[in-house]
């Protein structure tokens, strides 16, 4: 059994790697908007909102990282082709 996972065609020059590269660097973006939203925060909802978008790129960067992570020992089972 193979396992094959398809990549975007607009993203192939990722060499397959454009989702975790898309998640990677949006959950980064996000991130950086979540510390910039705390830090010029004048009430405490933007700081509760600041935080959430903090943790949640935290969350979206990890699945980046487990995706890829997940792709590697996918491809180190994947038999060679003959």
């Amino acid at each position: 059994m193979t396992f094959h996972s398809p990549s975007l065609p607009c993203f192939s020059f990722l060499g397959g790697k454009g989702m975790v590269a898309i998640v990677g660097i949006l959950g980064a973006l996000q991130i950086l908007g979540g510390i910039l939203v705390y830090i010029v925060a004048r009430s405490a909802i933007h700081e509760i909102l600041g935080a959430v978008m903090f943790g949640m790129g935290v969350i979206a960067f990890a699945l980046g990282c487990i995706l890829e992570t997940n792709r590697k020992q996918l491809k180190a089972m994947t038999p060679p082709k003959p």
